[in-house]
């Protein structure tokens, strides 16, 4: 390398050194002349940012804390459902137990009071006199005659009824007793004069009829042809003189009539001559006789009589009326038309009442004088 290379490399240097010296001196110029507010701003927004932070993070960590107390907070209230439901259930059935106390409370007292009434109706019937004893009797014995009058309709049981209690009263020799005595053979009296129907007669008698219903007689053809032609013989005028002669042709001309009339008749009849027909006919007997006997038993006069008719026509109809079987059958048909299954019974409550007054006086006397 020359000198003068040398000389131009130290140069270049040189200036180099110069220009970088001018450029340090420069930037300390700057930096001196800024202002020094700057960096305490910037030292305030460092502070702040930093606060913003460790505010963030605090408030975060809180925000997990309070969501752990809140998790665990609805655990507690689940918990606390539960052992609500489970009071719930438990009240629940403490209620059903109070409920069914008391039901048993309620049965009790009712058999307490039931049985403080039997009491009450021991020590009273201890306490009875013979004459409360024996009016006691004789309304047992009205009631009875009741129920045999106005169930059974049975007369003669209500009358005997009603004597057995004229007796009895009659054996306290009481004479404030007198008009129920008097009552009493009214009653009597008056029931001894209602005809009643043998119910039980005519049932045995209806029941002997329906054991031989098959072996009454049917009506034979030329039985019910020799009845038309009967009835028609009395609608035609009769030759009663004896002088005019019958010619040939008036003979043939009164056969070919009485042919005829055959014939109509044997349409017009309703012959049972087939063995199914008289089947029907008898189960058909057998079931109005049925009927009959269920009205007598329950008094039903309407049902009663519209059966005798029933039973009636059916014999008439198809029974022949010559046998004397039939002929019985009729005769007590027209018996039971005349017959009063339910008179008019009279009633025996009049007396029964009065007995009541009667026995109900001592105790409202005694009543009386607890009240004074």
């Amino acid at each position: 390398m020359t000198k003068e290379n040398k000389v131009e490399k130290s140069a270049e240097e040189s200036t180099e050194q110069k220009s970088a010296e001018v450029q340090t001196e420069e930037l300390k110029i700057q930096k001196t002349d800024r202002p020094v507010g700057y960096g305490f701003v910037y030292f305030l927004i460092l502070v702040i940012a930093s606060g913003l932070i460790a505010v963030s993070y605090y408030f975060l960590e809180e925000q997990k804390n309070l969501n752990a107390l809140i998790k665990q907070d609805a655990g507690k209230l689940l918990i606390l459902d539960k052992q609500i439901s489970d009071y719930d259930t438990e009240n629940n059935k403490r209620d059903e137990a109070i409920s069914q106390n008391s039901q048993q409370m309620q049965i009790v007292l009712e058999k307490t009071d039931e049985a403080i009434k039997i009491s009450q109706q021991a020590v009273e019937l201890v306490n009875r006199t013979q004459r409360g004893w024996v009016l006691a009797e004789v309304d047992y014995l009205l009631r009875m005659g009741h129920r045999r009058l106005d169930v059974a309709k049975d007369i003669t049981g209500a009358i005997a009824a009603l004597k057995g209690a004229d007796s009895r009263l009659e054996e306290l020799s009481d004479l404030k007793l007198f008009k129920i005595r008097k009552q009493l053979a009214k009653d009597i009296a008056s029931l001894r004069a209602i005809k009643q129907a043998d119910v039980s007669g005519i049932v045995l008698e209806i029941d002997q009829v329906m054991a031989y219903v098959s072996e009454l007689p049917f009506k034979s053809v030329q039985s019910k042809v020799k009845e038309q032609l009967g009835s028609s013989d009395l609608n035609e005028p009769e030759n009663t003189d004896p002088t005019i002669e019958k010619t040939f042709v008036d003979s043939v001309i009164e056969t070919v009539k009485q042919i005829g009339d055959i014939k109509i008749h044997q349409r017009s009849l309703g012959v049972t001559s087939a063995g199914v027909q008289q089947k029907q006919v008898e189960q058909l007997l057998y079931s109005h006789l049925i009927a009959l006997r269920l009205g007598a038993l329950s008094y039903s006069q309407k049902n009663f009589i519209y059966e005798v008719e029933q039973i009636t026509e059916l014999l008439n109809a198809h029974y022949d009326g010559a046998s004397n079987q039939v002929k019985q059958i009729k005769e007590s048909m027209d018996e039971y038309r005349k017959l009063q299954l339910s008179p008019v019974l009279p009633e025996l409550t009049k007396v029964w009442e009065m007995l009541q007054e009667e026995i109900m006086k001592p105790v409202n006397k005694y009543q009386q004088e607890a009240e004074k």
